[in-house]
């Protein structure tokens, strides 16, 4: 089977990040019209969660466990709860509060776990990341 990789940068604008995406396109789509892939790419870019609460797992950054709590409603993520990070050193601390918040921020924006990396909270912002990658698969609807 022959497939595409589609990549969409969407948003760019001065003092706006953007958001980016890739797809793989299936074979049936490759002999498409403009219109058949621009429903694909809106289909495949909105998150298909279960309503509820959702705990990831607590991921290690080093200097403490990272876990977050998300909330769904309707289909989208509302709300995102750390639940437990790095605050035993002064400087784990001010880590955390600098980058998860922004994190959380950005994760609500972009309904998905896949955001960009804090820099200077590069192991903060993975385990971040591995932990409501975790609680969103439990999220994740089956039906497509």
């Amino acid at each position: 089977m022959e497939t595409i990789v589609l990549s969409l940068l969407v948003g760019a604008t001065a003092g706006v990040s953007a958001v980016q995406a890739a797809f793989i396109i299936p074979e049936s789509l490759l002999a498409a019209t403009a219109a058949d892939v621009r429903g694909f790419i809106t289909t495949a870019a909105k998150a298909n969660f279960v309503d509820g609460v959702y705990t990831g797992p607590a991921v290690d950054a080093y200097w403490g466990p990272v876990q977050v709590q998300v909330t769904v409603q309707n289909g989208q993520i509302v709300s995102l709860k750390m639940l437990r990070y790095p605050s035993d050193r002064r400087e784990s601390l001010f880590i955390s509060q600098q980058s998860l918040p922004r994190l959380r921020d950005e994760v609500v924006r972009a309904q998905t776990a896949k955001v960009d990396i804090i820099s200077g909270a590069t192991l903060t912002s993975l385990a971040f990341m591995r932990s409501l990658d975790g609680a969103l698969s439990q999220a994740q609807s089956t039906a497509l």
